[in-house]
């Protein structure tokens, strides 16, 4: 028997946005992993750092917070996984950043978000334009990221999707339909990925037609 994807059946039409998606995204993880910056010298440069720091806060604690409720049930963690998908489905339509949702997560006195927030008007999509003269495909087609509902993987090095189970009966029915599975795992050791790798693949420099990085330990898949 062959290879049979996991791809969910309904997603066969989007194959072209996801494809671009898994090539994005995997520009976007080697962009936080290293200190390049795509607009270095210019006057964005503090927002691009901020905006980086951001993210890497976003999806340690979105994924964090969602396998802490997976596991053990605490509603107080999947209301803070709940409210940190919304803020990356945000990010990925390329929304500006929204510091009084994301500053009023707390637990107790602490606050779950740590990295700054305030004068952050850069985008994802600002920095992959800058990058590929391309936009963001989930802001290129808004449509598409309405049906998909996000978790962040930090075991694995490969995203994907999986269809969510419709509603209860009386209840509403939901207008997500997909699970995307955001893989950001921790960098690799510096011998499985370089710097010198993972800068070109973020900074569009690798030749070839693949929409795959160059390396395994780069991660894909995201929408």
């Amino acid at each position: 028997m062959g290879l049979v994807t996991k791809l969910p059946p309904g997603l066969n039409e989007h194959l072209p946005k996801i494809t671009k998606g898994v090539t994005q995204w995997s520009r976007l993880v080697a962009w936080s992993w290293t200190d390049y910056l795509a607009f270095a010298g210019e006057p964005k440069e503090a927002e691009e750092r901020k905006l980086k720091t951001l993210l890497i806060d976003i999806l340690q604690q979105q994924a964090q917070h969602a396998e802490a409720f997976i596991a053990y049930g605490k509603e107080e963690s999947k209301l803070i996984a709940d409210e940190l998908s919304i803020q990356i489905d945000n990010l990925m339509r390329g929304v500006p950043v929204s510091p009084e949702k994301i500053n009023n997560l707390k637990i107790g006195d602490s606050m779950v978000i740590n990295a700054a927030t305030e004068g952050i008007t850069l985008t994802l999509s600002d920095v992959i334009e800058k990058i590929t003269r391309e936009k963001l495909v989930t802001k290129e087609f808004p449509e598409f990221i309405k049906l998909v509902s996000h978790q962040v993987l930090t075991n694995t090095f490969v995203g994907g999707f999986a269809e969510i189970p419709p509603n209860p009966p009386g209840e509403a029915p939901s207008e997500k339909r997909y699970f995307s599975y955001i893989a950001y795992p921790p960098r690799p050791e510096f011998d499985l990925v370089t710097d010198k790798q993972l800068i070109a693949w973020a900074s569009n420099k690798v030749p070839g037609e693949s929409y795959l990085p160059p390396s395994p330990y780069i991660p894909t898949a995201v929408s």
